[in-house]
């Protein structure tokens, strides 16, 4: 970390001097002696200890290992470090043949995104891994893009790209949300967890990666996010609101970005095997510019702060983001807009390209997908009264080679205290609460429910036959003194022909 400087003089004698280490170069070192000394362990402890030509603390890597080869959450949280294990360590006294191999193997045959859906040999899937969200987004698309720029003739088993055909796909990904998030700031904005795993995956792509823009821009907004605590905390707790945190993260001595504000601001306290303090500890390619060092220290000044974070779904296409496209949905997703209406019909085509039926976060969805696999449909809502006009497309489709010509209706009976069917009306009570729906098919019924399991054995589903079905739904609170679900009639029929 010192720097030697050489003067010459005409007597031909020279002296070598030594450069002051710089504050942040002074901190990088503690950090590193403090992880040896402390004997720290995991992913980012280990690779500190290989960094300094040492033998990791046995079983640092395992739980990173495993993750990876069963495709678990947070998986990626640990594909920083290996890859930068892979790419500068590998001559390490402290890394044996053995456990390098198994870290080839693991990174080369993981999946790094939803659309990998190939099987891959000694590899299982717990169903679980988020791939989607702001910082995930970014950890698999960079560790997707880096390991392919280290084995760029390697076929990925999970893709069945090349790592060259990997970094095609996956550079427009890291692009865009490095773009989104200059422009537009973070979904999880100022968060005292989740900045503190974005910040690997840019780390990351500003040391290895060979393509200027990609670093230049991770840069970029690497360095508004540590302005974003400089501005932000208040004796090193990044003590703001946060678009994403957890109560046991509130009270200022557990923030998950209390390693980046020591290392950076000499704020708060060290925190070993943090990712981001651990990467920052090893970097050459990134410094914190030190105008934020002056501001984060400033607590004299008053200052008023505005800060404006996010888009709206409405104006996604002055985004360059369409809600049509499914290459798109996965940049949306990262704002979660999960039950926006304008976004539905987009995050229903990814869970059925994605596969993610099965998927832990997704598999509640399975009871309504028959609902959800329905034809197209026109509905109209005032208030509480909604009509919905159906038009069974028969054609056949990519799920479908017989379409049946019916619609249905989801009223579970075993979920309301009291449910009624008079003519083509069905009624349903839930305490104080009443639910009234109408059938343009007179023969339109419960059908019986052969799974005695499912809520409770009794029926569940409304069938109404016919290409051409109108439905009408109507809620209502009464008063109290009307009990019975057959009060609930609407006051007047709705003019369903």
């Amino acid at each position: 970390m010192c720097i030697g400087l050489t003067a010459c003089s005409g007597d031909k004698h020279s002296t070598t001097v030594e450069a002051p280490l710089s504050r942040y170069a002074i901190a990088q070192q503690d950090y590193i002696a403090s992880s040896i000394s402390s004997e720290s362990t995991g992913t980012y402890g280990g690779l500190i200890h290989i960094a300094e030509g040492l033998a990791p603390p046995p079983g640092s890597f395992d739980d990173a290992l495993e993750k990876l080869r069963s495709r678990t959450d947070t998986a990626d949280f640990n594909l920083p470090g290996l890859l930068l294990l892979l790419y500068r360590y590998t001559d390490s006294e402290g890394l044996d043949a053995s456990l390098f191999q198994e870290i080839t193997t693991e990174v080369q045959r993981f999946k790094y995104w939803p659309d990998e859906l190939e099987p891959v040999a000694e590899t299982t899937d717990a169903q679980n891994m988020v791939t989607w969200t702001e910082n995930h987004y970014i950890l698999f698309s960079s560790s997707a893009y880096l390991a392919g720029q280290l084995y760029p003739d390697h076929v990925f088993p999970a893709s069945g790209r090349t790592g060259r055909e990997q970094m095609e796909a996956f550079r427009p990904r890291i692009l865009k949300w490095l773009e989104l998030r200059f422009a537009s700031g973070f979904s999880e904005w100022l968060s005292n967890v989740y900045y503190n795993e974005d910040m690997p995956a840019l780390l990351a792509l500003i040391e290895l990666a060979d393509d200027e823009e990609i670093v230049e821009k991770s840069r970029i907004v690497l360095d508004l996010m540590f302005a974003d605590m400089a501005l932000n905390h208040f004796q090193g707790n990044f003590g703001s609101t946060h678009g994403r945190t957890y109560t046991h993260k509130m009270d200022g001595t557990r923030d998950s970005t209390r390693g980046a504000m020591h290392l950076a601001f000499g704020l708060h306290t060290q925190k070993l095997g943090d990712m981001t303090a651990s990467l920052m500890a090893l970097s050459d390619g990134y410094r914190v510019p030190g105008v934020l060092y002056e501001i984060a220290h400033d607590s004299t000044s008053a200052m008023e702060n505005r800060q404006r974070m996010g888009i709206r779904l409405e104006e996604a296409d002055s985004w360059g983001l369409s809600l049509d496209r499914l290459e798109d949905g996965m940049s949306l997703l990262t704002m979660e807009p999960y039950s926006h209406p304008l976004f539905a019909d987009l995050f229903y085509d990814m869970l059925n390209a994605y596969d993610w039926w099965g998927h832990r976060d997704f598999a509640a969805f399975n009871e309504f997908r028959s609902i959800l696999d329905d034809p197209d449909s026109r509905a109209a809502q005032i208030e509480n009264v909604v009509v919905t006009l159906y038009d069974v497309e028969t054609r056949d489709g990519l799920y479908y080679s017989n379409q049946p010509r019916y619609t249905h209706a989801f009223l579970p009976r075993g979920r309301f205290d009291e449910t009624l069917k008079q003519e083509q009306w069905f009624f349903a009570r839930q305490g104080d609460a009443y639910l009234a729906l109408w059938s343009s098919d007179p023969a339109a019924d419960w059908v019986e429910n052969a799974d005695p399991d499912a809520y409770g054995g009794q029926a569940y589903e409304i069938i109404a036959n016919g290409q051409k079905t109108i439905w009408s739904a109507n809620s209502a609170m009464p008063p109290p003194s009307e009990t019975s679900p057959a009060s609930a009639k609407p006051s007047r029929r709705l003019p369903c022909k």
